[in-house]
């Protein structure tokens, strides 16, 4: 079984769901809403998936992809609007050695969604 970090990084709220897989499908097992509007930074709402005791963090994940509204550069970096902190998740991506690590636009996200069945 391989764990999946998916996030929802949104103006008012950020979701974050934990999967897995077997290779053959998806199974939600967990899911958290958090304030973004709480956080100082991006590092500062990551830091709280561990103080909620969420069961999986982005360090402890086989893939790791996070949806954010606006243009994303590289994979690596957004400064989406309705936030006042940027995204830029570059280093985190080296250490998942430039596998697995995906910032994506919340629009490709929801492209993506529709071709599952997971709920």
């Amino acid at each position: 079984m391989h764990s999946i970090l998916a996030a929802d990084i949104g103006g008012t709220n950020s979701r974050f769901a934990v999967f897995e897989t077997d290779g053959m499908g998806l199974t939600l097992r967990e899911v958290l809403k958090l304030p973004t509007a709480e956080a100082t930074s991006f590092n500062d709402l990551l830091s709280q998936l561990k103080v909620r005791n969420f069961p999986l963090t982005p360090e402890e994940s086989a893939v790791v992809v996070m949806s954010v509204p606006g243009a994303v550069k590289g994979h690596v970096y957004a400064d989406p609007p309705n936030i006042p902190w940027d995204i830029d998740v570059s280093e985190s991506r080296k250490a998942h050695a430039g596998e697995g690590y995906y910032l994506i636009n919340d629009f490709v996200a929801q492209a993506y969604a529709c071709r599952t069945d997971a709920v």
